[in-house]
């Protein structure tokens, strides 16, 4: 048997690595690029930063120079019992942001990793309020919280509980904000949004108000009309009655029948046959020739429109109850009183919902 050997393999020495040479495109040239970048920051962040911690070691009085106090400002700065309370609120609103979302994330977290019935929906219905926009989340609910359009205090009148001022009181502010998280600038849109909608709405049931406040005392009812903002109708209509007014019409239909079909009667009769049997059926009239014949063919509501106030007297008078009557026409705060002492039912305007100022509201105001 012969043996034999097999060749002993060839020792390879490792890679060295190539030595460093520094690049000739290398050079301090670079620092070029990051200058603007240093500009801005030293400009908008450092200067600032550098002089206001100048300028709070000086007491400065108009008319004359800066004197050094030291660190005297810091001192009255912690007397100041202002600044104490915004301390407060800043430490109360850091530890419910944090603390309350750590436990109930925690037991949220406790609860779903479980094995039990419908966890999947379950998961699901939790993690969607996650996937909304922020600005759709903070407008939905700075409109739940508001005093008198939210649903929240709706829903707490249903139980007994009376209403809310949730973000609009200092003692509850703070609580009710912990509710709403997400990136702050989609919030403060979504607050901007939100405000100018409860403004709006908010000026409809003030100045709906005002009217009603005026006709107080006679059988006259404030009722709104079609003319309100794109998108808003319903919500408008809600500002109104909660000012004291009820609702007219709800859609833009408005049908004017009497030219095209020969007369009032001939309208009234057309329209009965078309309409549902407990529909109540209102022809618009501005002269006393028209109300009379609209009595005659059995008109439910007859429109006074743009009447003096002389001319409807004297179709109250006529009308005598056989149908209810609506002024509508050069409403305005010096002539609803009279309009509504001629003894008409209901006065309609779309001063309230078109004309009506927005109120100033803010979240930072107590």
């Amino acid at each position: 048997m012969t043996a034999t050997s097999l060749p002993s393999p060839t020792a390879v020495a490792p890679a060295q690595p190539a030595p460093f040479v520094h690049s000739a495109d290398f050079t301090p040239r670079y620092w070029l690029f990051a200058a603007p970048a240093v500009l801005v920051v030293g400009t908008v962040i450092v200067f600032p930063w550098l002089f206001t911690l100048y300028m709070s070691g000086h007491d400065w009085k108009i008319g004359g120079g800066p004197e050094f106090v030291g660190l005297q400002n810091f001192v009255e700065l912690f007397r100041d019992a202002r600044f104490l309370e915004s301390m407060g609120h800043t430490f109360y609103f850091t530890t419910l942001a944090v603390v309350l979302p750590i436990v109930f994330g925690t037991a949220a977290a406790l609860v779903f990793h479980r094995e039990f019935p419908f966890r999947g929906l379950l998961r699901t219905v939790f993690v969607m309020p996650m996937m909304a926009t922020p600005v759709a989340v903070a407008l939905v609910w700075t409109m739940m919280f508001h005093p008198q359009l939210g649903v929240l205090n709706y829903l707490l009148s249903l139980v007994g509980i009376g209403p809310q001022a949730w973000v609009y009181s200092p003692d509850t502010v703070i609580p009710t904000l912990i509710l709403v998280e997400g990136p702050a600038q989609g919030i403060l849109t979504a607050e901007r949004t939100a405000l100018n909608i409860v403004q709006r709405l908010s000026g409809i049931a003030t100045e709906t108000a005002r009217y009603v406040d005026i006709i107080k005392g006679t059988n006259a009812r404030l009722i709104d009309t079609r003319k309100t903002t794109p998108g808003l109708r319903m919500l408008e209509k809600h500002a109104v009655a909660c000012g004291g007014g009820l609702n007219h019409r709800l859609g833009l239909d408005k049908d004017n029948h009497i030219a095209v079909c020969g007369g009032i009667a001939q309208a009234v009769e057309r329209a009965r046959r078309k309409l549902p049997v407990l529909t109540k059926l209102e022809v618009e009239c501005d002269r006393l020739e028209q109300v009379r014949e609209a009595v005659a063919a059995g008109a439910d509501v007859i429109m006074l429109d743009n009447m003096p106030v002389p001319e409807m007297k004297e179709a109250v008078a006529y009308v005598a109850g056989r149908a209810k009557l609506e002024a509508s026409g050069g409403i305005r705060y010096e002539t609803i009183r009279a309009i509504a002492e001629t003894g008409v039912d209901y006065i309609s305007t779309s001063k309230i919902t078109q004309s009506a100022p927005a109120v100033d509201i803010g979240l930072d105001e107590a």
